[in-house]
């Protein structure tokens, strides 16, 4: 998905959040429901690129279940744009958010990188101002980041583009050596 909402954005702890409740963590709705409920992938997750404004949804699947996948996630997408997720797992997704924010604590380099990312986005930094942008994320917050308005797909690692029957580039090569 490609959003208007980077690091320099004020709905970027909102978007952050957004992506938390996605499939950031493997609480997250869209490994609940599409990989332990529905079946339908073996892992799926979801990640936010802060500087380009991209958020990822990556999935291990069948590629006969794509279609599926595809349309799960944006329904999936689409309900938590327009706020539809319990209380509870906005608040579960806030603690793993800052257990991963404290975790960078146990990390001199994780923590210099994340200076150095604010930094180089002429922001200032510091765990307990992150903290603080987090906890006050509300719901109307999380649809705020629109997300849903931005879509585009990517070519899938599995199967390659349309017609074709291995995937793209160096992907190819390396598939070949794994078999």
């Amino acid at each position: 998905f490609r959003t208007p909402v980077t690091i320099r954005d004020p709905r970027a702890p909102a978007l952050a959040v957004m992506c938390g409740l996605l499939g950031g963590f493997p609480g997250a709705v869209l490994f609940r429901t599409v990989r332990e409920k529905e079946g339908l992938a073996y892992s799926i997750s979801s990640a936010w690129d802060a500087h380009k404004g991209v958020l990822y949804v990556t999935a291990g699947i069948d590629p006969d279940k794509r279609p599926r996948v595809t349309a799960r996630t944006m329904e999936i997408v689409h309900d938590l744009a327009a706020g539809r997720f319990p209380a509870e797992d906005l608040a579960v997704t806030k603690r793993f958010l800052a257990n991963r924010l404290a975790g960078l604590r146990d990390s001199p380099g994780a923590t210099a990188f994340r200076f150095f990312e604010y930094t180089l986005n002429g922001l200032p930094w510091s765990e307990e101002a992150e903290r603080r942008a987090l906890d006050v994320v509300r719901p109307e917050g999380v649809a705020r980041s629109r997300v849903a308005e931005h879509r585009r797909w990517g070519w899938p690692v599995s199967g390659g583009a349309p017609g074709r029957r291995e995937p793209p580039g160096c992907m190819a090569a390396c598939a070949r050596r794994i078999a």
